[in-house]
């Protein structure tokens, strides 16, 4: 187990059982070979630590059939433990405005409560984390739009509703490409001087429009195998000089 994994108690059942693997593996004197302990501590998921400190209070009598003196059972009875500061986060954050939830800095900032505090309490999962996915704003007029486009695409055949395959239609987009990007890994030999990037500025890089076609992937019959619908994407735009101004 890595240093700071934490693992909840052994089980009564669990220390008996530990307790009795040992036993068929201690030697007469009543001391645990090499390696015994880190064996048994990896087949229950505890220390070594853990494992010795279990046999100690055991107390097991070697002189016969190898039996339990004492109890092994846990010691910790119901709710023990550093209790929680604060109970009730849940509520807190529900009265937080979803505009300032999109980070823990904010959140602990509105509940004054430290940002370490709040991701202890989120991976024990009293916080839990959502994915907020931007949707399109429709208007009635859109949905019926769009209802009708739907409405088009379906074919009565023997009074069974079929919709459309879409085999014959392709979809024809404008693609933007930036010609470069901010930070860029450039490898070289030790001691080169890289040479330096520049642009006008670094919150308008420029980009360059190209037109791609997709269709809906099916199989090849004349080819014999699949088309994945990637029709191909075209730059169709032109490099010419500027004007210069009469």
């Amino acid at each position: 187990m890595r240093k700071g994994q934490h693992k909840k108690n052994l089980t009564d059942d669990e220390c008996n059982n530990l307790v009795q693997h040992l036993l068929t593996r201690c030697t007469s004197s009543g001391k645990l070979p090499k390696g015994v302990a880190d064996d048994i501590g990896k087949l229950f998921g505890c220390t070594p630590t853990t494992v010795r400190r279990i046999w100690r209070r055991a107390a097991a009598d070697l002189s016969g059939n190898k039996t339990i003196c004492a109890t092994v059972q846990q010691r910790k009875k119901g709710q023990s433990g550093r209790k929680r500061m604060y109970t009730d986060i849940p509520e807190r954050i529900q009265a937080i405005p979803q505009s300032r939830r999109y980070c823990f800095r904010s959140i602990a900032h509105a509940l004054n409560i430290p940002k370490s505090t709040l991701h202890v309490y989120f991976k024990r999962g009293v916080i839990a984390k959502y994915s907020s996915v931007l949707k399109p704003a429709l208007t009635e007029s859109n949905k019926v739009c769009r209802l009708n486009w739907a409405i088009k695409h379906v074919t009565d055949i023997d009074g069974a509703k079929y919709f459309d395959p879409m085999n014959d239609t392709v979809h024809v987009d404008e693609k933007w490409f930036f010609m470069t990007r901010l930070q860029k890994k450039v490898y070289g030999a030790p001691g080169e001087k890289i040479k330096q990037r520049s642009c006008k500025s670094k919150r308008h890089l420029l980009k360059v429009m190209f037109l791609s076609a997709v269709a809906r992937p099916r199989w090849d019959e004349a080819k014999g195998q699949w088309f994945d619908g990637k029709i191909g994407t075209w730059h169709f735009t032109e490099i010419v000089p500027a004007q210069r101004r009469s």
